[in-house]
């Protein structure tokens, strides 16, 4: 019997630490990992990082349950957590050794931005496992599990304790965007941040490279696999995002979700765990790896990473054009509308962009309608459409439609807009949108190509938000497509789509927007008592003023029809 300084027997100790940590994640990660007892381990807490070693091993035994009873479907868990919080760690390192203990048969892919990040993640499992890890209990209390014989170097291994020799994968391979996939179909695939500022610097694209990867990671999983992701966000357009609209939250842990964030629902095939740097009072979670003036430091200096890489909502914080907040004072009830408005509809056309088609762009109509009765200079969001899967046929009959329906209300419709053709014969798009309403028996309304290809399209659309910014911008609640356009609104910059924010852009274009202005004795000048009187005391009557001054009148004349839209 070998004994200890304090006489216990060392044998039962061990195998008493053996079975606390094959049954608390929690523990296996402060004592056999080894990180309670590493000095930089210090950043290890009960209250910001035991929670998530507990949602881990709920669904990693749940998952093994499953898969014991030969049950179908794959258990997707990810964790979005700052930067410096231990995520890799936790998630990437420690959680798949863990599971390991409990089916060491499993064959396991750790997948990064690169290839030797994905290597320096396994290797360093690698060495806990041939007792290299001063810090780790591992090998003490489990074992050595290297066994010469075996596959074993650093970017992929085979451990002792793997009983079917027959499986062709390894216990641990690795996997990279730069690499691509490795062939294998692995049990657990544990994608740690496949996107870096680095690369995004180094390759412009590298997003889009991250999204396509990933894609094609999926088919090459096992139909009762684990999907575990980790990491931070970078932009609304990026893995963590594409993940989560395409396949839906079921559950969601830790803090309250951002709004651009979609909202759990049963469909939902994600098991979410969130996490936000500051906590509602603005103090730090962690301030053993982030005190509150160091998230104050970078937030100055750095708004837009900051979102991102600390809060975990980019596209959030007051460096952004439009926040949250100024939205909520938007919305009124369709009873609120102004009496009297003109309408203008406005198109995005992605179906005639095959670039753009294929990256998922939709093709938008967009209907505001602008106060005529007052002064106020604001616009109201009345109702919008989009698709990215409408070809020119179903676009232009959708268009027509709702011009139709106005007109049948005796609602006037004072003008669409679309962007300038790019290549192409100018005119020719105009010309076949006339043919449509003329086929349906109707007068096309006056059609206006906007240059927006001059601009570039987020400044246009941040010009834009300031007219909202300023209050003069009415969200009528429950109005069709409105949420599409608010979200993208929200995310000016770091959306991975913006075609109804660039439509509706064109609701506040000086060819479209009348401003608001003030009666003369508001303004403390000498206004005529009649619109245009000016023009006819001087003479200077041009086209575009006839024009003006008869769409004004008209305006005028027909002020007595008072129809709810």
């Amino acid at each position: 019997m070998r004994l200890d300084p304090l006489g216990w027997d060392l044998e039962i100790e061990r195998e008493t630490l053996a079975i606390a940590c094959r049954d608390s994640f929690w523990l296996f990660l402060k004592y056999a990992f080894g990180v309670a007892r590493n000095p930089r381990g210090r950043w290890l807490t009960e209250e910001v990082h035991r929670p998530i070693a507990e949602l881990l091993q709920r669904e990693g035994l749940a998952w093994l349950e499953r898969r014991r009873k030969q049950e179908q479907g794959r258990t997707k868990v990810m964790c979005v957590i700052p930067r410096g919080f231990g995520k890799t760690v936790i998630v990437t390192k420690a959680f798949p050794l863990w599971l390991h203990l409990h089916d060491p048969d499993l064959a396991c892919v750790v997948d990064s931005e690169s290839a030797q990040k994905a290597v320096e993640f396994v290797s360093s499992i690698k060495v806990l496992l041939e007792g290299g890890d001063p810090y780790s209990l591992f090998a003490q209390t489990y074992g050595v599990w290297h066994d010469p014989a075996r596959l074993w170097t650093n970017a992929q291994f085979t451990h002792a304790l793997r009983r079917q020799m027959a499986l062709t994968e390894p216990s641990f391979d690795t996997a990279s965007v730069e690499t691509g996939t490795t062939g294998s179909h692995p049990d657990l695939l544990v994608l740690d941040d496949p996107i870096s500022q680095e690369k995004i610097r180094e390759r412009g694209n590298w997003i889009q490279l991250s999204i396509q990867h990933t894609n094609a990671l999926i088919p090459a999983l096992r139909t009762d696999s684990f999907f575990l992701y980790v990491g931070t966000p970078y932009t609304n357009a990026d893995v963590i995002s594409m993940l989560l609209r395409t396949d839906g939250i079921r559950e969601a842990h830790g803090m309250k979700l951002p709004p651009t964030f979609p909202e759990p629902s049963p469909d939902g095939e994600w098991v979410l765990y969130y996490l936000q740097a500051r906590d509602a009072r603005g103090e730090s979670i962690l301030p053993r790896a982030w005190t509150k003036r160091e998230l104050d430091l970078y937030e100055k200096k750095k708004p837009q990473d900051f979102a991102a890489q600390m809060m975990c909502a980019p596209g959030t914080g007051k460096h952004m054009p439009l926040t949250a907040e100024q939205i909520d004072l938007m919305w009124i009830d369709r009873k609120d509308l102004a009496r009297h408005m003109h309408y203008t509809i406005h198109l995005d056309t992605a179906f005639k962009d095959m670039k753009r088609k294929s990256a998922g762009d939709e093709s938008v109509i967009l209907v505001f309608g602008h106060d005529v009765g007052g002064r106020t200079g604001d616009v109201y969001y009345i109702e919008g459409h989009g698709s990215n899967e409408w070809q020119i046929d179903e676009f232009c009959h959708k268009l027509v439609t709702i011009v139709q329906r106005y007109r049948s209300q005796l609602r006037r419709i004072r003008a669409v807009t679309d962007e300038i053709a790019l290549g192409g014969k100018q005119g020719l798009w105009e010309t076949h949108l006339r043919s449509r309403f003329a086929d349906a028996g109707l007068y096309m309304p006056q059609f206006i190509q906007l240059q927006r290809s001059g601009t570039r399209k987020h400044v246009r659309i941040t010009e834009a938000a300031g007219y909202w910014a300023e209050g003069h911008m009415k969200l009528v609640r429950g109005a069709s497509g409105v949420d599409n356009l608010v979200r993208q609104m929200l995310e000016i910059g770091v959306s991975a789509h913006d075609d109804w924010a660039d439509a509706a852009a064109d609701a506040f274009h000086p060819d479209i927007y009348r401003p608001m202005i003030p009666l003369g004795e508001e303004a403390g000048i000498d206004a005529p008592r009649r619109p245009f009187d000016q023009y006819l005391l001087t003479g200077k009557i041009t086209d575009e003023v006839a024009r003006d001054a008869y769409d004004t009148l008209v305006e005028e004349e027909t002020r007595w029809v008072a129809i709810e839209p």
